[in-house]
């Protein structure tokens, strides 16, 4: 069933981006005028979501410092997988797709909507398990777990 919903989505996708292509003049022309503020727009979906996760773990460090000052210190491994890991953006897609024809700046909206779930899904989704392995997350555990 899951498999059926995503393939939906992106079955809305190609024929959101089909439409975009056609107002921007074709692919080359689309590409021209898009990729840079598509580019930027990705790059703070990313970074927003490290900021607000390592945030909020700033916060909670703090406050256990406060109220529990034996307990565990931030974890920024942990912060970081999490981050890697954030949402795929089919909220935003859905959300996208739902805005009237005729509203300005539509066509940028759809468009990074779905270079924001394509990148979650194929770049981020696929290093999740390199980056787990990379930070040794379960020596981590092991570690916790003996004290």
């Amino acid at each position: 069933m899951v498999f059926l919903l995503e393939a939906l989505v992106f079955i809305l996708i190609g024929l959101s981006l089909r439409g975009v292509i056609a107002r921007h003049g074709g692919t080359a022309d689309a590409m021209a005028s898009l990729a840079l503020p598509v580019g930027v727009i990705i790059i703070a979906v990313v970074l927003s979501r490290f900021a607000w996760v390592f945030g909020a773990e700033a916060l909670k460090s703090t406050w256990l410092r406060v109220a529990r000052p034996r307990q565990a210190r931030a974890d920024w491994r942990s912060a970081t997988i999490v981050s890697w890991a954030g949402m795929r953006g089919v909220v935003t897609l859905a959300i996208a797709l739902a805005l009237p024809e005729q509203m300005p700046g539509r066509d940028l909206i759809l468009v990074a909507s779905f270079a924001v779930i394509l990148v979650t899904v194929l770049v981020q989704g696929a290093t999740i398990g390199p980056l787990i392995r990379l930070l040794d997350i379960r020596r981590i555990e092991d570690a916790r777990a003996a004290s």
